[in-house]
């Protein structure tokens, strides 16, 4: 149940009739940051799971057919060493029964490569969340992310899907999480001004919208990349962000470095995730050393707390 004034969920336990009604109180913040992120990672676990699942499958049906084919390979040998030590065995029948084993070799060979595939595969899909497990992503599921963990909605969920398509599950997985944004921008994890609006920071008076976040930082700070990209804008920039840089990252992601000191790289250089790309300063519209870090969609400003670990 909602208060009224719209901060807490209450819930209810009732044991028995004749038992005493328990209320507890859950402020909205606190359902918002534990159980809604739990919940997006119960979906995230399940759908993986169905994929994990529909892998085993498929490698058992293999296994048993591939175990199947060799009992009749083995069968068939034993059958034309006993044919041709028959004199009275004619030569249609011998070349039957090598047409016959020719076959078997052919069909076990074809199931050790499709067993071989699918193990290739389930390695490869593993190995996706294996390495962004090293990445230590934040658990704040964004809707392009969970788009990006569901690839393809119910084609992939149904029983038609290829080895091919498989494959190209986890190459979307993969790139999907090079280039999305993800951690801190400095080693130093103190934010001194928050995202959104905020009173004008150097008068006191009025409200701006603050389109980042403030990184309290000294000059001369190493300042790294959030993820893999190509460098838009390296430079000065007259709005007041001062030597700033502009990474261009794709799926719509582009983040924002300002008020640098020196900046490492040119428009047009291509960057990994952790490079280093400018050394922290005060320059532009800043009221003391620090880092402004931007993280944007589509060109739309977003929180970045929702892409630090």
């Amino acid at each position: 149940m909602k208060t009224r004034g719209g901060k807490y969920f209450t819930l209810m336990l009732i044991p028995d009739s004749t038992a005493r009604v328990r209320r507890i109180r859950i402020s909205r913040w606190v359902f918002c940051i534990v159980l809604i992120p739990l919940l997006c990672i119960a979906v995230t676990a399940a759908l993986l799971n169905v994929q994990v699942r529909s892998l085993q499958s498929r490698l058992q049906y293999s296994s048993a057919r591939l175990s199947e084919t060799v009992d009749l390979n083995r069968g068939l040998e034993e059958a034309i060493a006993y044919i041709e030590n028959s004199r009275e065995t004619s030569v249609q029948e011998r070349e039957y029964f090598r047409a016959r084993l020719y076959e078997a070799q052919q069909q076990v060979e074809r199931l050790l490569e499709q067993t071989e595939a699918v193990d290739d595969i389930t390695q490869s899909i593993l190995g996706v969340f294996a390495e962004l497990y090293e990445l230590g992503l934040p658990f704040s599921f964004d809707e392009l992310l969970l788009q990006a963990v569901a690839v393809g909605g119910t084609y992939y969920n149904t029983a038609e899907y290829t080895l091919v398509a498989m494959d190209e599950y986890a190459e979307r997985l993969r790139s999907f999480f090079r280039y999305r944004p993800v951690g801190w921008p400095v080693e130093l994890r103190h934010i001194s001004s928050g995202f959104g609006y905020r009173p004008n920071p150097f008068t006191g008076q009025g409200r701006e919208r603050h389109q980042g976040i403030d990184i309290r930082a000294p000059t001369g700070t190493e300042v790294f990349a959030t993820a893999y990209g190509v460098v838009r804008t390296a430079g000065w920039n007259e709005n007041g962000y001062g030597l700033f840089v502009i990474i261009e990252h794709g799926y719509g992601y582009s983040t924002v470095f300002a008020h640098n000191s020196v900046l490492m790289v040119s428009a047009g250089d291509a960057v990994e995730r952790g490079q280093l790309i400018a050394l922290s300063g005060n320059t532009g519209r800043s009221t003391g050393p620090h880092v402004h870090f931007e993280v944007r969609h589509n060109n739309i400003p977003r929180d970045p707390v929702r892409y630090l670990n």
